[in-house]
């Protein structure tokens, strides 16, 4: 404790400046570095496209919305200039449910784990301080990720976001926000109504699992994630962990002994395995090992042809894989940045997302949107601008329009929630 009132006044004046500086600093990291947007305006979309767009219900599996503040805790529902997504931006896109992912480490590539899961260099680091945020969540993965589900659950007020963890949750929601028609889900007042929330964690390395001893002790490490608000889990993120191997790790091993020891418990508390970012061993000894559990892919792609470098490759799925996944009942959400399409163009979405239609080992019930959005990419478009998509695809049947921009994630999760 300081006795000097002079010390602390000066102390708590650096720290203020330090921390609004360090606001300052994430912004124009974010605006111009983490997060860019390849088209900035919605172009070249006919207003007969826009009339339809407003009719839809758009999921999207994938967005790290939660890991910056934007204006403090209750920033994701103001708009802003930079980044890829905000409520406001979520409603003028028509997105009625998005999958908030949380991640905790940003690292390098092929980064080896040090000490079950530690990495360096890790962005985490540096941006939670500068937010903020708690120094319990500054390096402490599981603290990390808990604070961003406690942001979300802060602006899971039922007026911005509502959050979703049961399928009585979603039943409530559509029926409160949605008509029910033939055609589909239609938004009553897409323009004010609330946007539907499911959180999801990318890499199970931020349950600290390799601490426990027991079954019982990850029952419950489980548990409090589960009761946190977590429906989904990848085992990954971009490294190999304790639990099993990345697509991006340096082994890029199966599963370990402690991540099935997870996947059991995972099955057994109704959670879903997101298996976004596994590497092939990881991927089929899941599908091989738990028939009951619940997977997806959150976001990647296809490698319809031939990759071209190792970084492509390692975020697209097999078509073997893709089909494994659909014919178990999965979906796959399609990305909308470079090292899935090549480049960051709707166009090119749209064409993986036909060639999956195409395939009748994968076809229209397991195609979905799996934007990435601030997720340190160069994204296609911002989350207003949706509509984009849905002009590189008017030429599908309105059903199966329908089905991939959002009913396939919907019947998924009436489906899979517990």
């Amino acid at each position: 404790m300081l006795h000097y009132p002079g010390l602390r006044a000066v102390l708590l004046a650096v720290l203020t400046s330090l921390l609004l500086s360090g606001c300052a600093v994430v912004e124009l990291l974010d605006a111009v570095a983490l997060n860019p947007t390849k088209h900035r305006e919605a172009t070249g979309v006919r207003p007969s496209t826009l009339k339809l767009h407003r009719t839809l219900l758009v999921a999207d599996l994938h967005a790290d919305t939660l890991m910056l503040d934007r204006g403090g805790m209750k920033g994701i529902q103001q708009r802003h200039r930079y980044g890829h997504a905000d409520v406001p931006r979520w409603r003028e896109g028509n997105v009625g449910l998005q999958v908030l992912t949380v991640a905790t480490v940003t690292p390098v590539p092929y980064s080896e784990p040090l000490n079950g899961g530690w990495i360096l260099p890790n962005a985490q680091w540096v941006l939670a301080p500068l937010q903020g945020w708690p120094p319990r969540t500054w390096w402490n993965s599981r603290q990390h990720a808990l604070h961003q589900a406690y942001k979300w659950r802060v602006n899971a007020d039922g007026q911005a976001l509502t959050a979703i963890r049961t399928r009585e949750d979603l039943a409530a929601f559509l029926s409160a926000n949605y008509r029910n028609t033939r055609a589909g889900w239609i938004p009553k007042s897409p323009s004010t109504q609330p946007v539907a929330t499911v959180l999801g964690l990318e890499g199970s390395h931020a349950l600290r699992l390799h601490y426990l001893d027991s079954d019982t002790q990850i029952a419950t490490r489980v548990k409090e994630f589960r009761d946190a608000g977590f429906r989904m889990l990848a085992l990954t993120h971009r490294f190999d962990n304790e639990l099993a191997g990345a697509s991006e790790g340096s082994r890029r091993c199966g599963v370990t002994p402690l991540g099935h020891r997870l996947l059991r418990e995972m099955e057994r508390q109704q959670m879903i395995c997101d298996l976004a970012h596994a590497s092939s061993r990881t991927i089929s000894e899941v599908l091989e090992t738990y028939p009951d559990l619940p997977v997806m892919v959150s976001h990647g792609g296809i490698a319809f042809d031939a990759c071209k470098g190792d970084e492509a490759a390692s975020r697209l799925l097999s078509v073997d894989q893709a089909r494994a996944i659909a014919k178990r009942g999965g979906i796959i959400g399609i990305g909308l940045w470079p090292e899935v399409l090549g480049e960051a163009e709707p166009e090119l979405a749209a064409q993986m997302i036909k060639r999956c239609l195409a395939d009748p080992c994968i076809g229209p019930q397991h195609v979905a949107l799996g934007s990435d959005m601030d997720g340190s990419v160069l994204a296609a478009f911002a989350a207003n601008n949706w509509c984009m998509l849905t002009e590189e695809l008017r030429d599908l049947p309105e059903g199966t329009l329908r089905d991939v921009m959002g009913g396939n994630v919907i019947r998924f999760f009436q489906k899979h929630l517990p």
